[in-house]
């Protein structure tokens, strides 16, 4: 059976392609957001007055990661979702399709077989 809309299915390829990219930069992006806030944070601290301040720098650093990373991947997975929901759609009008034919074929055979003993019962 042949495949048709081939655009959809583009489509949807590149929607579950842009899904993994995002996840990767998401899991780059909020590891470097920990890093560099942990980072400044204990750059900052140099004096003693200052401590306080590295902290409270270090974890904010690590709550915007984690943020980041836990909307990234919501984000993703929204987009693989949709890549995944074309495809199920292409899934269904094949499976729709290929059922029809296949009741046209078997109301063919049915109808050809009445016909042959409906001649049989008039001869």
């Amino acid at each position: 059976m042949e495949n048709k809309f081939g655009v959809l299915r583009l489509i949807g390829n590149i929607f579950k392609i842009l899904a993994v990219i995002l996840f990767l930069l998401t899991v780059v992006g909020s590891l470097m957001m920990c890093l560099l806030f942990v980072g400044g944070g204990a750059a900052s601290t140099s004096s003693s007055s200052s401590a306080d301040l590295g902290v409270s720098f270090a974890v904010l650093g690590i709550f915007y990661g984690i943020f980041l990373f836990i909307s990234g991947t919501v984000y993703s997975l929204i987009l693989y979702a949709m890549g995944e929901g074309i495809f199920v759609f292409l899934g269904i009008e094949e499976n729709t399709r290929a059922t029809s034919l296949l009741l046209r074929r078997q109301l063919q055979v049915t109808s050809g077989q009445k016909e042959k003993s409906d001649n049989l019962l008039l001869e």
